[in-house]
């Protein structure tokens, strides 16, 4: 989608997103103040934004067509690794192509878990619909993962956990797209918490969760919460 820098296409282009429940939304931003209800909007939804010129660090080692052909982006995510093997992240004009290009990084596409666990609960974000919580798994007082239950939660580890969610069985990207929300909020919909204060709390939980590299924070989206005796 390009904006022309008028700030109410931009705003547009937002509400189309966050209307078709996507992941995430990266823009390049329509001018000094004109994204900050935007971005707020998408953020109370539970999506997260990305403005490219928050990262004046990103260097582009590549840039190739596809053809909007996924077998296409496959092969072509294959050849730039190869020539760039430190690549951190990629940018594609449609979902065709990304999915394409996600499968092309091989080994450095995420590992989707499925989880389980208990945890005294010792930091605790319920003010805002992106409620999270920080259990302590180990009993060092300390934080392990964090536990996303809703009502906005971000990712597609429920929809990609799955085996049998295959992206060739969908109409298109945003089809796909809109499983993963509609998997995320029937999750976040059975989930209840203590009415106690939560903090000090020890749960237990069922979810999932990405795994891109070994050092990566762990953050799973809950399908299940419980108080533990």
């Amino acid at each position: 989608m390009v904006h022309d820098d008028d700030a109410n296409k931009q705003s547009e282009f937002f509400d189309t997103a966050i209307a078709k429940g996507v992941v995430a939304i990266i823009l390049d931003n329509a001018g000094a103040n004109a994204s900050v209800a935007a971005v707020q909007r998408a953020k109370d939804a539970g999506i997260p934004s990305f403005l490219i010129d928050q990262y004046p660090d990103i260097v582009m080692v590549a840039r190739q067509t596809a053809n909007w052909s996924q077998t296409e982006a496959f092969t072509v995510m294959e050849t730039i690794l190869q020539a760039n093997p430190g690549i951190k992240g990629m940018i594609s004009g449609n979902g065709t192509m990304a999915m394409g290009a996600h499968r092309g990084a091989g080994q450095r596409a995420a590992w989707y878990l499925a989880v389980s666990g208990e945890g005294v609960v010792v930091a605790a974000n319920l003010e805002s619909r992106a409620r999270k919580l920080e259990p302590d798994t180990d009993g060092n007082g300390t934080a392990d993962l964090t536990l996303q239950v809703g009502p906005a939660t971000t990712g597609t580890a429920l929809r990609d956990v799955a085996p049998f969610h295959d992206f060739r069985d969908f109409r298109d990207q945003i089809e796909f797209a809109a499983l993963g929300r509609a998997l995320n909020d029937l999750a976040t919909q059975v989930i209840t918490l203590p009415e106690s204060e939560v903090v000090g709390t020890k749960l237990g939980f069922l979810g999932a969760m990405p795994l891109w590299v070994a050092t990566d924070a762990f953050v799973v989206t809950a399908v299940s919460v419980q108080v533990v005796p």
